[in-house]
């Protein structure tokens, strides 16, 4: 059996997606709109339940 070759550039690769993340994390709490977590449980709960035409629930300032 051989042993495999590390792939080149793979922390590399590593450090830009963490980089890209954490952008991605800063972005989302900079923005403050959203849905309260008991709505959107309650709409899926409705789509569990089988309303499909049950309307999401708005997103807003929070």
């Amino acid at each position: 059996m051989s042993k495999t070759l590390p792939t080149p550039g793979l922390e590399d690769e590593a450090a830009a997606e963490l980089v890209a993340l954490t952008a991605a994390v800063e972005k989302a709490r900079q923005n403050k709109r959203g849905v309260p977590h008991s709505e959107m449980r309650e709409w899926l709960l409705e789509l569990a339940e089988g309303r499909f035409d049950a309307p999401p629930p708005k997103a807003r300032n929070l």
